[in-house]
Parts: structure tokens; C-alpha cells; sequence
């Protein structure tokens, strides 16, 4: 992956007019700080979680869906925290509503990318560097697929919802001409055809072997040992 760095324009000021603020204990290393905020423009709540991270007994990590292993299924942040037995939790990212309600950004958990970032110069993510240092920044994602007669085409993402990608500072459809690979942390299937999207080509690999090849049909199980390449236009060319 490539980390590129962009500075956001400044956000509109408002008025304080008067602020209530509470501190509390959650847990060792973790605090929560609330600002109870009366402004020009209306009232605002502000928590933040400080959490000491050179606490041996705190441990940062990232929960997903229904089991803690994919993205198949969706749970409250609460019902999340408390199946993982965190003492807080924070919700953690936009997520797609008409698809399997899939995290729309990058999502690393543990060294392993679970879902790459979004093709955009604008969607930022909340990441901690192996040192322990906390960043938001701009996260860039590029990959490479090569056949075996030594045709090579670029990968678009892992484990990525459709949404509008950027290229060349103009919207496009994420799956157009796109090649895409879908792993076990995606879900039980693979994406399948799509309606509004005729020709999408769906490659089954597991163990190191190509296993299927299918057009417009519906998803495939994803293999434990291996993934679903999903390509449309030149890409599935």
C-alpha cells in the first residue's frame, strides 16, 4: 500500500456559549470526557475516549460484524462491545446500505487488510503505526493480478462494497473495468451478477488452483483457502 498525505480546508466557526464538561473512569489507562456544548448554532454533544497506550493491560483491536470474523452480518456497536467484552468501543467507519452493509473504508485488523481503501482522494482512516502512534491520513491501495502466461491487470481493492470511485478527478462506477478480490473476511459469498451491471465474471481460486469460472450467475461460496476474483469490462477481457 502508499500513504499520501492531504491537509482538509478549514471547517465554519461557531459560538460557545456555555459548556458543561464531566470526566470519568472507564477502565485502567481509559477515560471519557464529555462537553455538553450550547452554541449559535445549536446544542452539541462531544465524548472523547482517551485511552494511555503504553498501558500493558489496554489493548486496542478491531471488532467485525456478526462472529468477530467477517463482514457477513451486522451488529450494534453495543451488542459488538459486549460479544467481545470491551470496555468501550467506537463506531468505526461509513458503511454501504444496500450491499451487505459492508465497511466502505480500509480495514486492517492485526497486520492483515481485511478490505482496502476506497479509490478516492477524500475518505480519510484512523490508523496506529507499528510504533503505537495514532494518524488520520489519506491511505492509497495498489495491486497487481498476473495469469500465468504472464498477463497482468491491476487490482482495484479487497473486499470492497460498489460505490463512486475517483479517476481523474471524475466520478466512475467502482466496478467498471475493475478487477476486485473477495476473501473469506467479505462473507460466505462472493457478490455475484448485478443488475444494473451486465458481463460481471467471477473467478473461483482455492488452493493455489482455479476452480471455476462464472459469468452473470448468482455468488459462489467463498473458499477458506483461496478467494473470488470479480471483474467486469476489460478487466474480465
Amino acid at each position: 500500500t502508499a500513504l499520501t498525505l492531504h491537509f482538509p480546508a478549514a471547517a465554519g466557526a461557531y459560538t460557545v456559549t456555555r459548556e458543561t464538561l464531566f470526566t470519568e473512569p472507564v477502565t485502567r489507562g481509559v477515560t471519557l470526557t464529555g462537553y455538553l456544548q450550547e452554541t449559535d448554532e445549536g446544542p452539541l454533544r462531544i465524548y472523547v475516549l482517551r485511552v494511555d497506550l503504553t498501558d500493558p493491560y489496554v489493548r486496542l483491536d478491531v471488532l467485525l460484524g456478526d462472529d468477530n470474523e467477517s463482514f457477513a452480518e451486522t451488529r450494534t456497536v453495543r451488542e459488538m462491545a459486549e460479544r467481545a467484552g470491551a470496555v468501550a468501543a467506537l463506531n468505526g467507519d461509513f458503511f454501504h446500505l444496500k450491499e451487505g452493509r459492508h465497511p466502505l473504508g480500509m480495514v486492517v485488523r492485526r497486520g492483515e487488510l481485511l478490505a482496502s481503501p476506497m479509490q478516492r482522494t477524500d475518505y480519510y482512516s484512523l490508523a496506529l503505526l507499528r510504533d503505537g502512534r495514532p494518524v488520520i491520513d489519506l491511505f492509497g491501495f495498489t495491486g497487481e493480478v498476473a495469469a500465468p502466461n504472464g498477463a497482468v491487470f491491476p487490482l482495484s481493492g479487497i473486499n470492497k462494497p460498489a460505490y463512486t470511485a475517483l479517476a481523474n478527478g471524475q466520478s466512475v462506477p467502482s466496478d467498471v473495468d475493475c478487477l476486485h478480490l473477495y476473501t473469506p473476511a467479505w462473507g460466505p459469498l462472493s457478490r455475484g451478477a448485478s443488475r444494473d451491471l451486465p458481463g460481471v465474471v467471477e473467478m473461483v481460486v482455492a488452493d493455489g488452483r482455479v476452480r471455476e469460472i462464472r459469468e452473470d450467475r448468482p455468488g459462489v461460496p467463498i473458499p477458506e483457502s483461496g478467494y473470488v476474483l470479480r471483474a467486469h469490462g476489460r478487466a474480465a477481457a
